[in-house]
Order: structure tokens, then sequence, then C-alpha cells
């Protein structure tokens, strides 16, 4: 199967140039493609692809840059619009220089692609300077997407193929209830929250957030504060995603089957008014962590079921199975056997249960 991870880049200031004018022309291909395909109604990919030819010619700075770089861009170009066709997305804008993500894709063939101890070989850039955190450089790679964050540190995601050892089967089933106030409570009593640093560096981006919204937009000190809200972010977002990994990790090595709620994240943010609340579950990130649990899941060859979402996993008692709508409570206290239980761990047990039911064979 096909795996990914991400290293941190160290260019020289040739290749960073090189770099960015990389980035600049795959927006150009996939803008200029974009204006032909709407005058044209032309979305066929490989006659769209015939063009970069000629646009190589009137243009000759296109090929100081990868061609997989344009060739990849018209591909993404593709890509959107079969998403607008099949209505999973909306109609393909262009590209803005300014708030456009500045990335670019290159492709493997004929060995371009190398990576070393500390080093990563692209095409048009030669060896540039890594991270080392690639332990498994024997497998094929697929291709490298190069980008740049908002702080202006480099990235290479690289796609590779590999063989995945699935985990030891544990016999065990597990239900697991997924919220703001506990991130994760299984019916066994377990909790999982995100560290306190998550929450205190979401203040701090707030508040740095504030700071900007003050400064004069294209000045000096407005850039300098610019720069100082997307390092605030990135530190947010990676603690974040450190313990989302650990924790899905976790549950899927230590279960062979997990039943969970089929949540729809974007139905209870709407839903939802209270604005500390609303910002608590965007940073718990419960979408992202159903992601993560399906696709580790499906990884180490586990299995994940989703209880129906209009299920009152809450709202009915673990023990005498009736139902008794309660108010925003920590605590569920039953009125008709007298459970006195906390209500995170009675919606998890009754998830369980109502997934072997749902599910059994």
């Amino acid at each position: 199967m096909k795996k990914g991870i991400i290293i941190r880049l160290y260019p020289t200031e040739e290749q960073a140039i090189l770099i960015n004018k990389s980035f600049g022309c795959a927006r150009l291909i996939y803008n200029t493609l974009l204006d032909y395909a709407n005058e044209n109604k032309e979305y066929n990919r490989f006659k769209l692809q015939k063009l970069i030819k000629d646009f190589r010619v009137d243009k000759p700075f296109l090929n100081e840059v990868d061609k997989f770089a344009l060739q990849n861009a018209c591909k993404n170009l593709s890509d959107a619009f079969n998403n607008f066709f099949s209505k999973r997305s909306g109609v393909p804008r262009f590209k803005s220089k300014k708030n456009s993500k500045r990335t670019y894709q290159t492709n493997t063939t004929n060995n371009n692609i190398v990576l070393n101890e500390g080093t990563i070989k692209l095409p048009k850039l030669g060896l540039v300077k890594c991270s080392n955190n690639f332990k498994e450089s024997n497998n094929k790679i697929v291709n490298v997407t190069v980008s740049q964050n908002l702080d202006g540190k480099y990235y290479a995601s690289i796609i590779y193929e590999t063989n995945v050892i699935p985990l030891p089967k544990t016999n065990k089933e597990i239900g697991i209830d997924l919220g703001t106030r506990k991130l994760i409570t299984t019916n066994e009593g377990k909790i999982f929250n995100l560290p306190k640093s998550a929450f205190k560096q979401n203040n701090k981006c707030r508040c740095e957030q504030r700071k900007l919204s003050r400064r004069i937009k294209g000045s000096k000190r407005y850039e300098k504060q610019r720069i100082k809200l997307s390092k605030t972010f990135q530190k947010r977002n990676n603690i974040i995603n450190d313990s989302l990994h650990k924790f899905s990790y976790q549950l899927i090595k230590e279960n062979d089957v997990i039943y969970m709620e089929d949540l729809n994240v974007n139905q209870l943010l709407d839903i939802q008014e209270n604005k500390k609340k609303k910002n608590k579950m965007i940073v718990s990130s419960l979408g992202k962590l159903s992601r993560f649990i399906t696709y580790k899941a499906q990884m180490y060859d586990k299995q994940v079921h989703r209880v129906d979402r209009y299920y009152a996993s809450s709202q009915i008692c673990s023990r005498c199975k009736r139902s008794y709508k309660i108010s925003d409570s920590k605590i569920y206290n039953c009125p008709y056997c007298g459970l006195v239980i906390d209500r995170d761990l009675n919606a998890a047990i009754n998830i369980i249960n109502q997934g072997k039911i749902s599910f059994s064979i």
C-alpha cells in the first residue's frame, strides 16, 4: 500500500529561488488552462496537457522548472473539474498569488528522486538538505510534493509504496464516545484528552490574530506579525496531530473491532451556539480523529463500525435501556432504575451494545 511522510527541507538560496519559481509556474499553468477550459469547454486532461508544450515555447522561463510540476498542475485542474461534475465540490477557481497554497508535485522516473541520509535528490534542484526522519528508504517513492508554509519553512511530502505488517490480533472489542468535554471515552472507562498545551496555543493564536488585525496590511510590522501568527498556528496543529495519531494508534493496537458514532461534525458546529464550546470543538478535531482511526484500521487489518448518528446513545440508560432526555450534565442519573454514571461512559457502553446488535453476523 501507499504511505506518506513529511520531512523538513533546508534549501540553499539558489534552490529556494527555483522552488519559488516552480510554485509560480505551476500556478500559471493551472490558471491558464482553467481560462482555456472555460472558453473552449474542453475538460479532458490529456488534451489540456498537450497545450503545455506551446506554453513552454511562448514562455521560455517555464523550461527552468520541473516538467512534472506543470503536468501535475494540469492533473489537479482535471481532478477539480471531475469533482465539480460529480457534485463533490464547487466550480474550479483561479489561484491567487497571495492566498493560494504554495506547492508543486513531482513524480519518480528514471531514478530522478533519491533519498539519502540527510539529503534528498529532486529534479532540477539536485541534492537538498532535509531532516533525517525517513526510516524506510528502501521502499519505492511514487511522488514528492514540495510546499512552503506561511511561516516560510519548506517541506516535502513523500508518498511511497511499502508492505504493511498487520498488527497482532487481541480478540477485543471496544466502544468509544467522541466529544469535546472528554475527547475519547471508552466503554472500559478509559479517557483520552488533548494536552492542555494545545488549548494554551489556541488561546495564543487568538491573541496573535487580534494583534495582526491592528496592523496596517502591507507594512513590515504586518508581515512580521503574520509570520509570528503562522508559527503559533503550526505549533498548535503539531501538538493536536501528534496527540490524535498516538490516541488512534493505541486504540487500533489494543482492539480488533471499534464501534463509534457516525458523527456529522459540520452539523454539530452549525447547531452549536456557545462560542466557547464551538471553539473547543474545532480544536478537538473530531472529524480528523475519526479519519485517523478509520485509515489506521484499514492499514493494520482491524475493523471500525459506525453506529447510526441518530442513535440517542447519551439519553438511553445502559442498564435498563429506557430513554430519558437529560440536560447538558456530566452525570447521567436514570429516574427508572436509579443508575448514576458518567454521561460519556454511559454513551460508550450503549454504542458498543448497539454496535454488536447492528453488525453481528
